[in-house]
């Protein structure tokens, strides 16, 4: 191994770059290293390694980024049988409104329903491919800031019958 002693590295010409090392190449700073970037960083914060909002988004603070990229509600719930919460975070309960039509109550209430939720559902006694989604009749898809109600139904039947399932999961993601 050879060590190299230098003050500083300056490029041939004005406008040009130095480059270290070739493609697939790996330089190791030890712990203990202070590096200062007085220019423009990109790609890495040399400071602590983080992932920063620069790298992220163009929003004004990191906070906003991070609200942003965190789910506000999630939930793991069995709906067949009565309805029990196996995990979730941000919901105080899930309503039955019967069978396979449940609400999902939020603890604390997102700042406006434009929010976005994805989920599934599956295995029912009865069988046939499950979903979770709108629900059938006059009554779809309820969306407030305080809960979601949601429904699940069968495919493999023309008029989409709702059925309790087993396994039911959602995700929502929007501004708290």
């Amino acid at each position: 191994m050879s060590t190299l002693e230098v003050n500083k590295i300056t490029p041939v010409g004005v406008g040009t770059s130095v480059t270290l090392g070739d493609s697939g190449d790996t330089f190791t700073i030890p712990g203990g290293v202070t590096l200062t970037n007085n220019g423009t960083a990109s790609g890495f914060d040399p400071s602590d390694g983080s992932i920063t909002m620069a790298k992220l988004s163009t929003s004004a603070t990191e906070a906003d980024n991070v609200k942003q990229r965190v789910a506000k509600v999630w939930c793991n719930w069995n709906m067949y049988g009565g309805t029990s919460i196996r995990d979730d975070f941000n919901v105080s309960s899930i309503t039955d409104n019967g069978l396979g039509d449940s609400t999902i109550n939020f603890s604390t209430s997102l700042a406006n329903a434009n929010y976005s939720f994805s989920g599934m559902a599956g295995y029912s006694p009865v069988g046939g491919h499950l979903y979770l989604g709108s629900r059938t009749g006059t009554n779809d898809i309820t969306v407030a800031t305080s809960s979601l109600r949601v429904g699940t139904s069968n495919l493999d039947s023309s008029s989409r019958t709702l059925n309790d399932t087993y396994y039911n999961t959602i995700i929502i993601f929007g501004d708290s």
